[in-house]
């Protein structure tokens, strides 16, 4: 009788798993099919060099997801925009076009702040703002590091830490500045800025306020090219600096050697 018992306790919890893992890969299956919603923008069919005039030719459309288009990209009905436009930096073949990339345009891009944005000012200094790199369509992320005196219970220094705040950024402006300057056309000190002004949703610009009240922001300067998001958003602080430095160390050297492998 237990052994019968037992025999179709057995059976029920086979069934129940069968029935578990059969729901969880139509789950998986339901969040796969679902479809993300893509956006046309226009990038280069050739590499363009800077100060060249764009021709129809020069463009083509490509379809990005909507989460990793920002305002300053070009989007296909605005191709009659950029058309014999003249751009003002190298772009190599299949770049995105942002309008931040032609000259004239000062006078749009102030007047021509898109729906649901908000431009906001933050203060930088040589080293939060990458020594004087970032221009005008740039993308940044920004890192925030909390003060001491804002965590709890007002532990000391050593309870401080840094995590990433945002990511691919658009900085609208360096002080009032919306176009870049060539370098041949600054003073021999280069770009200088006490402020970044960031192109930034009303949410995002009121965590950058408190931020900026409660620590530190640092810029990070990324490619325009690149809209990956950080796989690892941890927060770094005194118990996890050495660990996580360590593994990237580690991820380093092995790109290292796989780049020296693939030389030979």
């Amino acid at each position: 009788m237990r052994q019968a018992f037992a025999l179709i306790i057995s059976l029920a919890l086979g069934l129940l798993a069968v029935y578990a893992m059969k729901n969880y890969i139509n789950q998986e299956k339901r969040a796969a099919n679902k479809k993300v919603a893509m956006v046309e923008v226009l990038c280069t069919t050739r590499q363009i060099i800077a100060k060249s005039v764009i021709e129809r030719a020069d463009l083509k459309m490509i379809e990005l997801p909507e989460t990793s288009v920002t305002p300053d990209m070009v989007k296909m009905p605005e191709i009659g925009v950029v058309e014999g436009k003249t751009i003002q930096r190298e772009v190599n073949r299949g770049g995105v076009l942002f309008h931040s990339d032609f000259l004239g345009k000062q006078r749009e891009r102030m007047s021509g702040i898109s729906k649901g944005r908000r431009l906001l000012s933050v203060p930088v200094s040589q080293v939060t703002g990458v020594s004087g790199l970032i221009k005008p369509g740039s993308r940044v992320d920004l890192l925030y590091t909390e003060s001491a005196s804002a965590k709890r219970g007002g532990a000391g220094a050593d309870s401080s830490s840094t995590a990433i705040l945002l990511e691919n950024v658009t900085v609208y402006a360096t002080d009032s500045q919306t176009i870049d300057i060539p370098q041949s056309s600054m003073s021999n000190r280069g770009r200088s800025y006490s402020t970044l002004v960031l192109s930034v949703t009303p949410t995002e610009a009121a965590v950058l306020v408190a931020a900026n009240r409660l620590g530190t922001i640092t810029f990070t300067l990324r490619s325009k090219s690149d809209f990956t998001p950080s796989k690892i958003l941890t927060e770094v602080d005194k118990n996890s600096l050495v660990s996580l430095a360590k593994d990237e160390n580690k991820k380093r050297w092995d790109a290292i050697k796989k780049l020296k492998a693939n030389s030979k």
